[in-house]
């Protein structure tokens, strides 16, 4: 399990995660309540000396979740967000489990700094509120950043940044943007039209061969109640004073601190600012402005330097374009905040200097500072209030129903004794009917068809919870397994099946015969002229391709596979069959594009710092151990997720944050 999970998170073992802003960590953090089963005190993994809390798995995967507007709890799953985050998580207890082997410590003074860093211009009131709001006390907030800092100074030791040697980006810059030129002939789909009539049994036995395209899947007849929020909307109600004191509860979710997307380059003397804008003013890009970035390669360091020249100072800024985030002007240096907040969104600086150096920004986004009124968050406030209290009514009414469930009451006698609808719908394992279209008798819960095929014949299932907020039960009154279609219900759909495949059979025929003749010497414009097929000289292309190419990424691995000259096959875009010649080869040369192998250097240099730190996760998890709980995993992502509904747009909290 725990193999799966590093594969499927291993773009978190880059150096970005591990100093995730601890304030993101905490500020975003909302967990979903609901019923708790026995698994609720066990961890769901242990690593060394740590273990990973259902609270903590919940709060770190609805602060992801929360980043992704309009996402499914089902959708979250099915990408896998769940084993992502409980790989963060396990990666983090790893590198903790290291930082206490090794002695490393934040020191009070440090902590301190990243906190005024973290809430600059808030009161020590309005930290407090907001940390009540995400559960948390003063303590637990500074035990977060400091774990954040400790990992972050463990991970910069053993996965630093080295130079790529340049030979290697070079070698690789060959490969990747080398260019091929071919002459095309494609024959499209089904391009041979005479296909006479099946003989005999012909579409019987064609039937027969692919019956598993003819055949209907398993049905459920299924009796059901459910319980929803918008079922018991009309019973609940919020008064003004509730809607106030909300408002007030979560202001700081409604407002917003001005601030600016910044990257920025960095140095500590004005000579290299001044050369890294020189080199923007002749094209350069500001990724690759940076004149250090090259410098730091040993193939590109001059072979000779003059002995009589003057000793070159060092710039010790960091290296390369520095993402930093939104900042508030608070968070700038004092010498360049007022500059840097009075540029528009997209503008590069001329370089600029404070106390830390010389700056050039460029301004990625901007936000500007407000608060939401109480009439502009009202309708949000109301929602979630009463949101919250329909799913209190649910939940006393689902005890109500289990009761009488469990009383011995049919499903029919609980419903009528609570007043609810009992309702029935037939519909296959992805809750479709027998045409074919979803289902519109049965409920949106996500585990709701599942649960339908996991009970028994004649059974009932269990009270069960919906994560997206509600309750369900149902009966299993029938059940029809697959089977085929008979024959005579298929017979139309079974001769044109026969009659796109044997045109397929004969086209593919067809087309191998002219590449046999290609491959003889003929000329494909020739043969194009005298099959009456489309003939063309395809764009010159790089192994990777491209849509405007105009031909399949199969026929361009072809080409990249044989000599000038040589003829090769293969599918076309539409489904046909595309014949080429290769006629041209275009070596790159990376002395042409010194901004796009930089750039490949750099990649390569950051590859070689996420490797090592893959490494040392392994060797840590051998060292440590890792148990996993999967029983507790399932059920803290339920929990997680219950009650929630696709997220909404929504203010980004305190800016800068």
């Amino acid at each position: 399990m725990l193999g799966a999970i590093r594969r499927a998170t291993k773009s978190w073992w880059v150096k970005g995660f591990l100093i995730l802003l601890a304030a993101t960590f905490a500020l975003f953090f909302g967990g979903g309540t609901s019923m708790f089963s026995d698994l609720a005190n066990k961890p769901v993994a242990e690593i060394g000396s740590f273990e990973i809390s259902q609270q903590d798995f919940r709060r770190q995967y609805v602060n992801q979740l929360n980043q992704f507007q309009g996402i499914t709890p089902d959708q979250a799953r099915s990408f896998g967000l769940p084993e992502s985050v409980l790989g963060q998580l396990i990666g983090g207890a790893l590198i903790d489990n290291a930082a206490k082997e090794l002695g490393v410590a934040v020191s009070d003074s440090m902590l301190a700094e990243e906190i005024r860093r973290q809430f600059p211009g808030l009161t020590n009131n309005l930290i407090e509120q907001v940390l009540r709001q995400q559960g948390l006390t003063i303590v637990e907030y500074q035990g977060l950043i400091r774990d954040q800092m400790t990992r972050s100074m463990v991970a910069d030791t053993v996965s630093p940044v080295p130079p790529a040697p340049r030979v290697l980006a070079e070698t690789i810059f060959r490969y990747r943007e080398e260019l091929r030129v071919a002459q095309v002939l494609t024959i499209p789909a089904h391009f041979v039209s005479e296909i006479g009539q099946p003989e005999g049994n012909g579409l019987r036995d064609f039937y027969t061969a692919n019956v598993m395209s003819y055949t209907a899947p398993a049905y459920r007849t299924v009796a059901f109640v459910t319980l929803r929020p918008e079922d018991v909307m009309d019973s609940v109600g919020v008064s003004e004073t509730e809607i106030v004191d909300e408002y007030e509860n979560r202001i700081v979710q409604f407002t917003t601190i001005a601030n600016r997307g910044i990257s920025e380059l960095r140095f500590s003397l004005e000579a290299t600012a001044l050369e890294a804008q020189a080199r923007m003013d002749g094209g350069a890009q500001f990724e690759t402005a940076d004149p250090r970035a090259l410098r730091g390669d040993p193939f590109l360091r001059p072979a000779a330097p003059d002995p009589d020249a003057e000793p070159e100072a060092v710039d010790t800024g960091p290296v390369g374009i520095q993402d930093r985030g939104p900042l508030t002007i608070d968070q700038l240096p004092n010498e360049i905040a007022d500059a840097v907040f009075s540029m528009p969104v997209g503008t590069i600086s001329q370089p600029l200097q404070s106390a830390d150096g010389w700056h050039i920004i460029r301004i990625d986004s901007v936000e500007l500072g407000g608060v939401l009124t109480l009439e502009e968050a009202r309708q949000t406030v109301t929602d979630t209030l009463m949101h919250s209290a329909a799913l209190e009514v649910l939940y006393e009414l689902s005890i109500d129903f289990d009761d009488a469930l469990g009383g011995g009451d049919t499903l029919e006698e609980a419903a009528n004794r609570l007043g609810l609808t009992l309702r029935a719908a037939t519909f296959d394992a992805q809750g479709l009917d027998k045409d074919g279209n979803p289902t519109a008798d049965i409920p949106s819960f996500v585990n709701f068809v599942s649960t339908a095929f996991q009970t028994s014949s004649g059974a009932e299932s269990h009270l069960t919870e919906a994560v997206e907020g509600g309750y369900f039960v149902l009966r299993i009154d029938g059940v029809e397994p697959p089977g085929p279609i008979p024959f005579e219900m298929v017979q139309g759909e079974v001769a044109k099946d026969w009659g796109l495949a044997e045109q397929t059979r004969l086209t593919d025929e067809f087309a191998a015969e002219l590449f046999e003749r290609a491959k003889t010497g003929t000329d494909l414009a020739a043969l194009g002229a005298e099959m009456g097929i489309d003939f063309s000289i395809a764009s010159p292309v790089t192994r990777l391709g491209g849509a405007s190419s105009g031909i399949s990424i199969q026929l361009i691995g072809e080409l990249f596979s044989v000599e000038f000259g040589e003829a090769v096959q293969a599918p076309s875009f539409d489904g046909g069959t595309s014949i080429g010649r290769l006629v041209e080869i275009i070596a790159a040369d990376p002395n042409a594009n010194p901004e796009a192998l930089a750039a490949l250097i750099s990649e390569f240099s950051l590859d070689m710092s996420g490797d090592l730190l893959t490494q040392y996760q392994g060797a840590l998890e051998v060292k440590f151990g890792v148990k996993f709980d999967a029983d507790a995993f399932n059920q803290a992502t339920l929990q997680a997720t219950a009650g929630a509904a696709p997220a909404a747009p929504t203010q980004n909290p305190v800016g800068g944050f």
